[in-house]
């Protein structure tokens, strides 16, 4: 056979023989060439990469399960471009593609080494193309949002450990739906149970003091808005201990406009004299900037709502919406099981209460996620203290983080 000539060696020919096959859906050929021993499945080249490179931008279901079959690397990084098969997979939209690779053993958290984008994981190409089913689907296969692991060694202790890194700009999939104005995209992740939006900032406030300042620069009002409605640490400085309404005024900041204002910067004083009006904690950076006599109309309509939150019930309880703003969401969760989820609405909550609404709204929705845990672990617990009198169990209930609760239902 000519497959056995010394001058055609399988191995020697760029692109090989399989590469050309793959590429043409030569499916005989392909065939012919796995049974060779000599044929090198992994090869990697420039412009071609490996057989299954070429197989899932082809979006070839039955040949990408073949050669993986066959001994294909799953988690091949690309020659030229450092994309694993699941990158392209994701970049193509191919849903089908993404669950195979995923069910058979891709990382779903592997990382680029893309110039561009570097150590990004899919799930930053499905939020960078708005693609929710795409997202959707990567969580059920454990996808991080909150940031990736990934191993690395521990020189002086010669050991094995983990550390969370973002891209290579320290961005998580959040970042990238910020940089790339995609408000629907920012609003989705916000709702989604798995984001912490004050871990996700915990390495890029090195430098820019917290995620907002991004939203800041680009003048994204309503994307301010949702990120500070949604409990982002306005506390938070950078490594100068610069806040973010400090770094947004640093010269080198190119986001003002000629009249040198920028319209983010009264968003976030608004919201921090929100916070002042319910005597949250504020750093003295964020008092100052406040101190002034502009905002103090603003205020007196602060106050006014919280005297509407204080006489308005959420329907189905006893609860008044100023006991959401002023409550721990742990009391809360045991004493709001009725809660109605038609009340888990965003617009619907600041038609209703301009001010506050926002806050609300999110903080309801982290009340309704401890609500879950604890329903499908309140077996397990009354379980474990059965000899105590109910009442006192469900003080316990108090004392489990969320993290615990999840322990438990494991």
């Amino acid at each position: 056979m000519i497959l056995n000539k010394e001058s055609l060696c399988i191995n020697k020919i760029k692109p090989s023989l399989l590469h050309r096959a793959v590429r043409d859906s030569d499916h005989s050929k392909i065939d012919q060439l796995l049974e060779n021993p000599s044929t090198d499945i992994n090869k990697n080249i420039y412009y071609w990469d490996t057989a299954l490179h070429l197989a899932v931008r082809n979006s070839d279901i039955s040949l990408i399960s073949k050669l993986l079959d066959h001994g294909s690397k799953i988690n091949e990084l690309s020659f030229a471009e450092g994309y694993t098969p699941l990158h392209l997979a994701v970049m193509s939209k191919s849903l089908a593609v993404v669950e195979l690779l995923a069910r058979r053993g891709a990382e779903v958290n592997g990382m680029s080494t893309n110039h561009s984008q570097r150590f990004w994981t899919p799930l930053h190409f499905a939020v960078s193309q708005n693609n929710y089913p795409m997202v959707d689907l990567l969580f059920r296969f454990n996808a991080d949002i909150n940031g990736i692991h990934v191993k690395c060694r521990d020189i002086s202790h010669k050991s094995s450990v983990r550390t969370k890194v973002r891209d290579y700009y320290y961005k998580t999939p959040l970042h990238v739906a910020v940089d790339y104005h995609q408000l629907e995209t920012v609003r989705y992740l916000l709702n989604l149970e798995q984001v912490d939006i004050n871990a996700i900032d915990s390495v890029y406030a090195n430098k820019y003091a917290s995620i907002l300042y991004e939203a800041m620069r680009n003048e994204c009002l309503e994307t301010s808005r949702l990120l500070l409605d949604a409990g982002l640490d306005v506390n938070a400085v950078n490594e100068e201990n610069f806040s973010v309404l400090e770094c947004i005024h640093q010269p080198h900041n190119d986001s003002w406009r000629r009249d040198g204002e920028n319209f983010c910067v009264v968003v976030v004083k608004k919201h921090l004299v929100k916070l002042d009006v319910i005597d949250h904690h504020l750093i003295q950076q964020n008092l100052s900037a406040i101190s002034g006599s502009e905002l103090d109309e603003f205020r007196r309509d602060c106050f006014k709502e919280i005297q509407v939150l204080r006489r308005t019930r959420i329907d189905g309880t006893n609860l008044t919406y100023y006991c959401i703003l002023f409550k721990s969401e742990r009391t809360l969760a045991v004493f709001s099981r009725n809660v109605d989820q038609s009340v888990n609405n965003y617009d619907h909550l600041v038609r209703r209460l301009p001010i506050y609404g926002g806050i609300i709204y999110f903080r309801l929705k982290q009340v309704l996620k401890r609500c879950r845990l604890l329903k499908a672990a309140e077996k397990s617990i009354f379980e474990i203290f059965r000899i105590l009198p109910d009442t006192f169990v469900r003080e316990i209930f108090l004392y489990l983080s969320n993290e615990d609760l999840k322990v438990l239902i494991a």
